[in-house]
């Protein structure tokens, strides 16, 4: 609890209990004074309140994003979206998570396909990721902090497989080292389904990829536009690294995007239909 301490907070929580505040923020002596004697130390805030950004000008290295948390659980593809529109230079420095020791467990809030599309999105996102102890297994207990052991439970097997090839993927991309930017969607004025849906993009080492989520129980459309300016020209192929499920997409037009999505066997869509849950 970090902000706990910032001159204005402390104040604000003790009123008349405590004296005049100090002439300096307490974390604007203590860091510079720590890294002089250990140079590769990392502070990290346990934050709320929406003061993460104050956290970090005072000198924290990562702070806690609880909002990403609460709009993964339960918010809105919208949600999602604006808060990830923050800057860059934001959002390398927050720590995101689907559950920690104040949370509830994932497992015990979310549906199976929800808990695997909220993992795509922490996974894929930028900034560092925290993964709770039992998050893999599917623990459903939530532990007291006052407690050292937690009761047994059955491990969810599909769930701990899924985790670890989206752990495998995630580390082989080395996300760290590549170019993250929100696309943007649309949909026609009879079917506006694109709510449901939520796509970002990463550029690494030249090669593209493109995740896209449904945050539905139905099935949606949405033109996906995407911020290169080389793919509107070429042939390309599009692969989920969840499946063997490969398709040929052809760009049409001069607009950047993924236009016209063939599938092995299927008929020429005009747009890149995002079908529930599974298909991510």
């Amino acid at each position: 609890m970090a902000m706990l301490v910032i001159n204005r907070i402390f104040a604000h929580t003790w009123a008349g209990w405590v004296g005049p505040p100090p002439l300096a923020e307490y974390w604007h002596d203590v860091i510079p004074e720590t890294r002089q004697l250990h140079p590769g130390f990392l502070f990290v805030a346990e934050a709320y309140w929406d003061l993460e950004w104050e956290l970090m000008q005072q000198g924290f290295d990562y702070c806690y994003d609880k909002r990403f948390y609460d709009r993964l659980v339960g918010g809105t593809p919208q949600a999602i979206r604006e808060h990830v529109s923050a800057p860059m230079d934001y959002q390398r420095h927050l720590i995101r998570f689907l559950e920690n020791h104040d949370e509830a467990r994932a497992a015990s809030v979310l549906s199976v396909q929800q808990n695997h599309v909220a993992a795509v999105a922490l996974m894929t996102s930028p900034g560092s990721k925290l993964l709770q102890d039992g998050q893999l297994s599917g623990s459903k207990i939530r532990l007291s902090v006052h407690l050292g052991r937690c009761p047994q439970e059955p491990p969810d097997h599909q769930l701990r497989n899924f985790y670890q090839r989206l752990l495998d993927i995630a580390r082989s991309l080395e996300l760290e080292n590549g170019e993250w930017q929100l696309c943007q969607l649309e949909g026609w004025p009879d079917n506006q389904s694109c709510q449901n849906l939520l796509a970002w993009c990463w550029k690494i080492a030249g090669t593209k990829y493109l995740q896209v989520l449904n945050f539905s129980a139905y099935r949606s459309q949405a033109w996906v536009k995407l911020p290169w300016n080389d793919v509107s020209s070429q042939d390309w192929e599009v692969s989920d690294p969840f499946s063997e499920c490969r398709v040929r997409s052809t760009a049409r037009g001069g607009a950047n995007g993924i236009r016209t999505v063939r599938g092995l066997g299927c008929k020429l869509l005009p747009f890149l239909e995002i079908q529930s849950y599974r298909d991510l």
